[in-house]
């Protein structure tokens, strides 16, 4: 591999807070969110004692604990992908916008079509409704505009390759980045939403109202909103990439004897740079997009167990 490719590791500045510390932070404000959330959705059930609606409050205080913890590095993210592209807020505005009639829809739907059963019980239309919209707020929001915004970093640095104004060694930093950058919303933003259909399955036992068939639905349309979402990034993001590898290694040699070692360096760029398992890992990108399907299915189980 081109010694120009090998990754540098930069001390981090004296000021940089102790890993211990952001730790400490991190867990103390998770916390605070879990306490506060329980409290809430008690309260919003007339502080009912019965097992099962603990349950249910447990489970709620947990996926909001969730969707602020995953807003931290989501948002990291987003500021991070801007930072390789000019701002251009109109984008940002659109791709929210988009992303709050797709989020709207599914959640009106799903709590529409089960309205009788979230109002079986106390509090639940109120907690499931605002569970989702804190899946949105801290989690589908963010993921849809960092999704943008890598976009479009992409599109730039596939105009840098073709001007050629940027070394091979940078254009490969920087597309390692945004692909690592997009891989973690995926993930985050997957098992983040997913982790919002869980609730279905304890207020299912709680009061053995919902529709599994509903429920299930509700996590394939989030699934499939994933794949739909994804596939114009990761389709841009296998392009840039098949070009960050041909300027590093960029033609055929003319002698038939060194085809073995350009071939040989072309497969070692592609595998630093992650083409040669996909344009994200397969089993990974699976996982991440069958997460919101997996969960109402796991919710549905939840809900058929014993109350």
């Amino acid at each position: 591999m081109s010694p120009a490719l090998q990754r540098k590791s930069e001390p981090l500045p004296p000021s940089f807070p102790a890993k211990e510390t952001l730790s400490g932070i991190y867990l103390s404000l998770s916390a605070g969110v879990f306490i506060v959330a329980f409290f809430l959705v008690r309260f919003a059930n007339n502080w009912s004692q019965a097992p099962s609606y603990f349950v249910w409050q447990f489970v709620c205080a947990a996926v909001a604990t969730i969707a602020v913890s995953f807003a931290i590095p989501m948002l990291r993210l987003t500021a991070e992908l801007e930072k390789r592209y000019p701002p251009r807020p109109w984008v940002d505005a659109r791709v929210a916008c988009s992303m709050s009639v797709v989020f709207g829809f599914g959640a009106f739907c799903f709590i529409g079509l089960q309205l009788q059963a979230w109002r079986s019980g106390p509090g639940g239309l109120l907690a499931i409704s605002s569970l989702l919209g804190l899946a949105f707020l801290c989690i589908g929001l963010p993921a849809a505009v960092g999704a943008a915004r890598a976009q479009l970093a992409l599109l730039k640095l596939e105009l840098e390759l073709g001007n050629k104004t940027w070394p091979p060694r940078d254009c490969a930093k920087s597309f390692l980045y945004i692909r690592e950058a997009l891989g973690h919303l995926l993930l985050l933003c997957a098992f983040g939403i997913g982790s919002a259909t869980l609730p279905v399955g304890a207020w299912q036992r709680a009061t053995n109202k919902l529709s599994n068939d509903i429920v299930i639905l509700f996590g394939l349309y989030w699934s499939m909103f994933l794949a739909i979402s994804y596939v114009p990034v990761h389709v841009t993001l296998h392009r840039v990439g098949n070009a960050v590898r041909d300027q590093v290694v960029p033609e055929l040699p003319d002698a038939r004897e060194d085809y073995g070692s350009w071939y040989d360096d072309r497969e070692k760029i592609g595998q630093y740079l992650g083409l040669s398992s996909g344009t994200l890992d397969a089993p990974k990108s699976a996982l991440a997009l069958l997460a919101p399907l997996a969960s109402a299915i796991i919710a549905t189980l939840i809900g058929g167990g014993s109350r």
